[in-house]
């Protein structure tokens, strides 16, 4: 039986049940993995199938997963929870399931991907690649992983959408280290591209050598250039504040503002995209059957839009942005647009500042207020009257995303696919330069 007869069945089966509605998307994944630490040292391969089941019965909703293809298995448990639905509170943003939409399917296969998958191709060869790229940089050392994916997804609902989409995914990343110094790249797609494969390694290579020894600097306020890692980090936390639901709970910054509100700085427009085929989530249609498309949450620093699914649609009175999740509206991939800075101009735009290649453990203190801090991590550096004096270690920078999100001033020509496990929504990004940064010692 096909997955997507598989679906369908599971769907009639909850329906016969009892329930008033019910979708069933199911995903089989196989995936090649390369571990590497000094050089190339465990290549996994694995297959995983998830049966994600959505029911529904007077306004209750059950969300549940099986990580079986078992479809009996499936279909008693399906009874055990008809039995518990009448025990569930309804829900506050009920709404039924869409009807099915008209979908301009997505060609998101790479053959090169698919052979990687099934062995026809050496995935450690695409590993040496990026680390050769770092040891002609200066790396000494250096530790990563590449992971090639190649992925079917089925959907089927109540209300009779029956869809089904192959895809392939391909990511990278890799930490180089010269002696102290540390630097680290990453890149995520649909396609697999032998440039950007190099251009990991070798990003990374040229930052571990340029920040050896690296040295403490005075906490206070700063200007700072901050890389399209960093940029991918906060934007994801901007992308999940987006989700309407987020607003609706008051969990977001967004949620002191309304459509047409000035938000950022003219420089920063950010927006979902869903349909770009070369971007590591896209996909013809959401977990409802509803096309996807292109949303943008923030137009020349002004607030456009949130990411809606049919409930959040219907609870603000809108129309779905093709962006379920069952529950939670999510992004797809995230784009910064670009500026028309020149990558080698970006030290000349900080008389006295500092350039940050590299964060983690971003963290909100305050949702509604936007309250946040990161820490740096790998490659930072001094810069005075334009150029690169030394470089730097230990930094937090803290702030509101509203007044970071205004002080950006100036965003470079060129965007980086990002994707890794700090920038789990990829995210198209550009190298920004933010003024007047609070940056502090971490904890």
């Amino acid at each position: 039986m096909s997955i997507l007869e598989t679906s369908k069945s599971l769907v009639r089966e909850g329906l016969r049940i009892g329930f008033d509605e019910t979708a069933c998307k199911l995903v089989y994944d196989r995936m090649v993995m390369v571990k590497f630490s000094g050089e190339p040292t465990v290549t996994q391969s694995w297959a995983d199938v998830c049966v994600h089941m959505y029911l529904a019965k007077n306004g209750r909703i059950i969300l549940c997963d099986y990580r079986t293809l078992d479809v009996e298995r499936v279909k008693h448990r399906l009874i055990d929870l008809y039995r518990s639905a009448s025990s569930i509170e309804a829900s506050s943003i009920y709404a039924p399931l869409p009807e099915p939409r008209r979908i301009n399917p997505l060609h998101l296969v790479d053959e090169r991907i698919v052979d990687l998958v099934e062995g026809r191709r050496n995935p450690i060869d695409y590993a040496w690649i990026m680390i050769e790229e770092a040891v002609d940089e200066g790396a000494d050392n250096y530790a990563g992983i590449l992971l090639a994916k190649s992925s079917s997804k089925a959907l089927a609902t109540s209300e009779g959408v029956e869809l089904q989409e192959d895809s392939t995914e391909f990511e990278c990343y890799l930490r180089a280290f010269s002696r102290d110094g540390v630097g680290q790249w990453s890149y995520g797609g649909r396609m697999l591209d032998e440039c950007n494969v190099r251009e990991v390694g070798r990003r990374a290579g040229v930052y571990a050598y340029l920040s050896r020894n690296p040295e403490p600097i005075e906490p206070g306020v700063y200007d700072v250039a901050l890389s399209p890692m960093v940029v991918g980090n906060i934007v994801n936390v901007i992308g999940e504040m987006a989700s309407a639901l987020q607003v609706y709970l008051g969990l977001s910054f967004l949620s002191r503002f309304k459509p047409g509100d000035r938000v950022a700085s003219e420089i920063v427009s950010i927006e979902d995209d869903g349909m770009t085929n070369s971007l590591p989530r896209s996909t013809s249609f959401d977990d409802e059957g509803m096309p996807t498309r292109i949303t943008t949450i923030i137009s020349g620093g002004v607030f456009e839009s949130l990411l809606h699914n049919s409930k959040t649609a219907s609870k603000f009175n809108t129309e779905s942005t093709g962006n379920a999740g069952w529950v939670r509206p999510e992004p797809w991939n995230l784009k910064f647009k670009p500026g028309d800075l020149g990558e080698d101009e970006l030290p000349s735009t900080l008389s006295d500042g500092l350039i940050l290649t590299n964060n983690w453990y971003t963290r909100l203190q305050s949702y509604v207020d936007g309250l946040f801090s990161t820490v740096t991590r790998d490659a930072a550096f001094r810069v005075r009257d334009g150029k690169i004096e030394k470089a730097i270690k230990g930094l937090r920078i803290t702030g509101k995303l509203h007044e970071f999100l205004s002080s950006i001033e100036h965003a470079t020509d060129r965007c980086y696919q990002i994707k890794w496990w700090e920038v789990e929504t990829p995210v198209l990004a550009p190298y920004i330069v933010a003024r007047g940064i609070h940056v502090s010692k971490p904890m």
